[in-house]
């Protein structure tokens, strides 16, 4: 019972089958309250932000996506969102992203696109409790988090990062443990409550 705009000699099909015919986030299992606010951070296309939409119909979203391309199929297909057509970095101003639009794998580059960029903590303050935060960021996550401070997080509720370099791992471990999360790991899916 759901469309999604997508385009076509992409990954966005597989995008869509994988978040919302595997549910590979795990939505469908969380425990969320009636009326959530969510913030998903590297929305791409929508397909996540329409998935808990369906699943949580009264969900507050801010979604943040930084690709042009992208952001015109987000608002397609997550209208009811707050869209926010930046990037969350670890320092506010200026960044540079790849400049390819049909790939769910835009990463932070040394040249490309240039796109205004937000910390988390700006990401999270229209909320003043944010019941799931969702981040996948294509390997950018490290330096977002490494300049969280312990007041931005206590703000988060639940968290899903995708951890793209194996040897971070120890390092979110330890950041999210200090902050007070329980966690567990589904592949490279740091899952925090």
């Amino acid at each position: 019972g759901m469309r999604f705009v997508v385009r076509i000699f992409s990954d966005d099909l597989n995008m869509v089958n994988e978040v919302v015919g595997r549910d590979s986030y795990g939505i469908a299992q969380m425990q969320l309250p009636d009326t959530p606010h969510i913030v998903d951070i590297g929305a791409n296309i929508g397909t996540f932000s329409a998935w808990i939409k369906k699943l949580y119909p009264q969900a507050e979203l801010i979604a943040y996506e930084p690709h042009p391309d992208n952001v015109m199929l987000l608002r397609r297909n997550a209208p009811f969102a707050a869209i926010h057509p930046e990037a969350v970095a670890g320092a506010e101003g200026e960044v540079n992203i790849e400049p390819t639009g049909h790939s769910s794998a835009l990463k932070l580059a040394q040249t490309g696109i240039a796109v205004r960029a937000v910390t988390l903590k700006q990401a999270l303050e229209p909320f003043a409790v944010v019941d799931l935060l969702k981040v996948d960021i294509e390997g950018s996550e490290h330096e977002v988090f490494s300049s969280a401070t312990l007041d931005t997080m206590q703000k988060v509720r639940q968290a899903i990062i995708e951890v793209h370099k194996d040897e971070e791992r120890e390092w979110f471990e330890q950041f999210f443990g200090q902050c007070g999360f329980s966690y567990h790991w589904d592949k490279d899916l740091l899952i925090a409550k």
